[in-house]
């Protein structure tokens, strides 16, 4: 469960100008709606995601991850016999291998930009003086990491008001106010915030493969950030999709007499938004 913008973008003054909470949920549901629409063009997920993947052996000195932000020690396993099972345990980065490019860091949020690592390759200089190659074979490899664009998140200032359960999905908070869309992490949790009112929350807990858990009025709440275009475009075309139901969406203008009609909306995203996701496009498959 995401949402690249939350209800608090589209209801600002500069944006749908909207005041009171009766539009919250449709909001909230429209952000998500455009959200998995972004990221169905971009060929990518811009929201952290844990899981397991499993890879084909190139043959080569790389191997194409795309998308992997984290993988941890021992995460990286390999089924030397291709029977299904991997018993083979690759060393950390730095060590074994290497992520690429080698200016990523997708979990700096100065470098959100740039975005996760595409490849990761076979250390030259490692100890491992045994591993020259990603040897070839089906489903020879199993990453188990984060994957995505980044995996960001900015401090909130909120905190448990008393201590939460791991499956307790109305939240007390102590400190600022929340904003329902927000993908908030906690520990090495992340829920995703679907309603706010004054200071509880209503959650999904345990969200994009990161387990829940039970915390404490100490621990602290962060939001999961995204790179700046993306959110503006889900801001962009969930504004356009709003005005178009105010319409009643109306798809042409003009005088049908004269053959002079005019789509009022381009069908997909508008060209504007897709300006904007153009340097995140991949080029290859989700």
């Amino acid at each position: 469960m995401y949402a690249y913008a939350n209800i608090g973008d589209l209801k600002g003054t500069a944006v749908l100008n909207i005041e009171g909470t009766v539009s919250d949920t449709r909001l909230r549901q429209l952000a998500e709606g455009v959200s998995r629409e972004v990221a169905n063009y971009s060929r990518r997920n811009f929201h952290p995601t844990q899981e397991v993947r499993y890879f084909d052996g190139s043959g080569k000195s790389y191997l194409n991850t795309k998308d992997l932000i984290t993988l941890g020690s021992g995460s990286l396993t390999e089924s030397t016999l291709l029977d299904g099972t991997w018993g083979k345990v690759w060393g950390a980065s730095g060590t074994a291998w290497i992520g690429e490019p080698y200016n990523a860091s997708p979990t700096s949020i100065s470098n959100i930009d740039v975005g996760p690592y595409r490849f990761i390759s076979v250390n030259e200089h490692s100890n491992n003086t045994d591993v020259d190659a990603f040897e070839t074979g089906q489903r020879r490899f199993k990453l188990a990491g984060v994957w995505g664009w980044s995996n960001v998140s900015v401090d909130v200032g909120l905190q448990p008001s008393a201590s939460w359960t791991d499956t307790a999905t109305s939240l007390g908070l102590s400190g600022t106010s929340a904003q329902a869309g927000w993908t908030m992490t906690i520990g090495t949790e992340q829920m995703y915030v679907r309603t706010v009112v004054g200071t509880t929350i209503t959650v999904d807990r345990g969200v994009n493969g990161f387990s829940a858990g039970t915390h404490h009025t100490t621990a602290t709440l962060s939001r999961v950030e995204y790179p700046s275009p993306v959110r503006e475009a889900v801001i962009m075309q969930s504004g356009r999709l709003l005005k178009r139901a105010q319409g009643g969406y109306v798809q042409e203008t003009g005088i049908p007499e004269g053959g002079q009609l005019l789509p009022l909306m381009p069908e997909g995203l508008d060209r504007d938004v897709k300006q904007m996701l153009g340097p995140y496009r991949s080029r290859g498959a989700m």
